[in-house]
């Protein structure tokens, strides 16, 4: 139950960081066609930040219960 616990949690990051990456493409054409765009995407600029670490938290909860998993003996569930 753990295992899929977690692949289903790594698939909901994966979709966040496909979103993440296409707000950033979008954002930096968007540079690319404006002179001088700083003020008007420091909007998006927070987005993206925010986005970024609750992927990094979700990701580092992740790697601990897969750590966990991992070390756990076999007749409890783990892969040892």
């Amino acid at each position: 139950m753990q295992i899929k616990k977690i692949a289903n949690c790594l698939e909901e990051l994966e979709m966040k960081m496909w979103s993440l990456s296409s707000l950033l493409f979008v954002m930096n054409e968007a540079v690319k066609d404006k002179a001088e765009p700083e003020s008007e995407y420091a909007g998006t600029m927070y987005l993206a930040s925010e986005m970024a670490k609750e992927l990094e938290q979700g990701l580092k909860s992740l790697r601990e219960q897969s750590f966990e998993l991992l070390h756990q003996p076999e007749e409890s569930g783990g892969l040892m």
